[in-house]
């Protein structure tokens, strides 16, 4: 069955995005659950687990779209012109 991740659990993967400054630009689900930065939190979140992973955190982020779209969203925010060249150019036009 389908299981929604609780607040408290979306709070820190987006805490975690923010955190992820200029890495968040080229951020895939993949590089983002083997990032230093979110290994080290999930070694504090979960002390008692040996090699943590986000679904060690919540079943639900065991699906790979799911962290996808916080991704997206976060990218979104942070780079609303996109973080492609003809992003950088807007981004450039607009200041």
């Amino acid at each position: 069955l389908p299981v929604d991740t609780p607040q408290y659990v979306k709070r820190i993967i987006v805490d975690l995005l923010h955190s992820l400054d200029t890495d968040l630009a080229d951020a895939t689900p993949r590089r983002f659950m083997r990032h230093p930065l979110v290994q080290a939190k999930l070694k504090i979140l979960c002390p008692t687990v040996k090699d943590p992973t986000l679904a060690d955190l919540h079943v639900s982020l065991s699906n790979r779209d799911k962290i996808r779209r916080y991704i997206d969203a976060v990218k979104l925010e942070k780079y609303p012109f996109g973080t492609g060249w003809e992003g950088i150019s807007l981004a450039f036009i607009r200041r």
